[in-house]
């Protein structure tokens, strides 16, 4: 079977959780051939890959957000968007629901062209609508501009011609997932979305805090990527999430029930449970194994941790992973300074396998995730984790029923005060490290193995041609 898994803002280009998750799938997966289309956002980072494409990838194609530059001098004269197209393209900005076929048969014609569509009057009069009748504080000129960067990545990459495969896979909605839906439609294939977090739940989360967004787009900007997860599930033969919560988030935002599979994070077990218990050296070392990125919320760690500092000083923080975003990074070292933290030790990208040997436990503290890989990793290490209470982290601490015997401790989003707490309690316990970590080493055993979840992602694809087939 050839598959292409279609990935936004990921694999091959950054390390953590999602990249390292397709990586190992596509390895896992050997008799399967992959073609790799791949969206990210910029193109300074085109064939540089942090990992090693695997052998049974076929093909990559790579797309960036910066390279859909409009050409203002190159231009189909003789392109005139038709109504139909003109209507849904006004639904999709206003966050109605969108008759995606219309779009897709339009900008996959030959004869469509962004530029000419940009300077059509038919552009004009949508902009002057929109302006005088549903954004009347924001001016034309605004609502010209901001409509234009809102529409041509989009329809940039709907443009595209993706290659055929026998399924596609994307492995989140937003673009990434309107390409897969527009390629299953008109090469008409099977589609299974993946869905690792709710993505404009994440979206939503970005733009209610962004400077760079007029107050008076901002809704516009939400509902867009709203709209653009409805269409992915729309047109997926099958919807997979990775907790019940997340699937009744995809319920609630627009997806047919009947379409849903729940497929758990799967980790190998086997290696990470052989990993030994942390020798003894005057310090309880704590584990961060995160990316440098707002949304991980490294500023609450930091914090939560210079109070752990005043009430318990032998504690160390190491936090390792990539950096995604260098201005905040510099943030986070600043703040480090700031407070005097001489016990953080920021050491970069590392194999977790060999390093969980040197932590007590491990902590991560985002405002937003899926089923951290990271929390199952440190579980079947036997490593309790204190995280905050996002994503499907409850879950995992507290058991899918949330009756079972705790495997550490879920604290409110940016609470720091209440997420060192929870650290102390570890810190002045060992008793309470061990059986905590025996606690997650069981229930990771139990629930989360990684031939189990192969076997559900198979099912997926047989359960997607068969819909398909219908």
């Amino acid at each position: 079977m050839k598959v292409c898994l279609v990935l936004e803002g990921c694999y091959p280009y950054v390390n953590g959780g999602v990249s390292s998750w397709v990586h190992n799938y596509i390895l896992a997966t050997k008799d399967t051939k992959y073609i790799l289309c791949t969206i990210y956002p910029n193109k300074e980072a085109k064939g540089k890959f942090v990992y090693d494409i695997p052998d049974n990838v076929i093909q990559i194609e790579e797309y960036f957000m910066d390279d859909f530059d409009i050409d203002e001098d190159i231009t189909n004269k003789e392109y005139i968007p038709s109504k139909l197209f003109m209507d849904e393209t006004k639904n999709i900005i206003l966050g109605n629901d969108v008759n995606w076929n219309i779009i897709f048969e339009e900008i996959t014609d030959s004869k469509f062209d962004l530029c000419a569509f940009f300077k059509s009057m038919e552009y004009i009069k949508l902009v002057t609508d929109i302006s005088e009748n549903y954004l009347t504080e924001a001016g034309f000129s605004n609502t010209f501009f901001t409509l234009r960067s809102i529409l041509t990545p989009l329809f940039s990459l709907i443009k595209v011609d993706i290659p055929k495969a026998d399924l596609y896979h994307s492995i989140v909605t937003g673009y990434c997932g309107v390409m897969a839906s527009c390629a299953s439609y008109i090469h008409n294939k099977p589609y299974v979305l993946s869905e690792h977090g709710i993505y404009p739940r994440e979206r939503e989360e970005e733009l209610l805090q962004a400077t760079w967004v007029m107050d008076s787009f901002r809704k516009i900007w939400i509902d867009f990527f709203y709209t653009l997860s409805k269409c992915s599930y729309k047109y997926a033969h099958v919807v997979t999430s990775l907790y019940g919560h997340a699937k009744n988030l995809q319920i609630e935002i627009g997806c047919d029930k009947n379409k849903c599979m729940v497929i758990p994070n799967g980790i190998h077990y086997d290696k990470y449970s052989k990993i030994k218990p942390k020798k003894e050296n005057g310090f309880i070392d704590i584990g961060a194994i995160i990316r440098f990125s707002p949304i991980k919320d490294i500023k609450t760690m930091l914090y939560a941790f210079h109070e752990l500092k005043n009430r318990f000083p032998k504690a160390r923080l190491h936090i390792l992973g990539s950096t995604n975003d260098e201005e905040y990074k510099k943030e986070c070292l600043d703040l480090i300074d700031l407070l005097n933290l001489d016990d953080v030790l920021i050491r970069g990208q590392v194999n977790v396998l060999d390093t969980l040997e040197e932590f007590d436990f491990t902590i991560l503290t985002s405002i937003s995730e899926g089923q951290p890989l990271v929390i199952l990793e440190s579980f079947a290490a036997a490593r309790p984790v204190v995280c905050t209470d996002v994503g499907s982290c409850s879950e995992i601490i507290f058991g899918i029923n949330k009756n079972e015997e705790a495997a550490g401790f879920c604290c409110k989003s940016m609470d720091s005060f209440g997420i060192a707490n929870c650290m102390l309690k570890l810190c002045e316990n060992k008793d309470l490290i061990d059986k905590l970590g025996k606690n997650g080493q069981k229930r990771v055993k139990n629930y989360y193995g990684y031939k189990k979840m192969l076997d559900n992602y198979k099912k997926s694809y047989e359960e997607a041609i068969k819909r398909w087939q219908v």
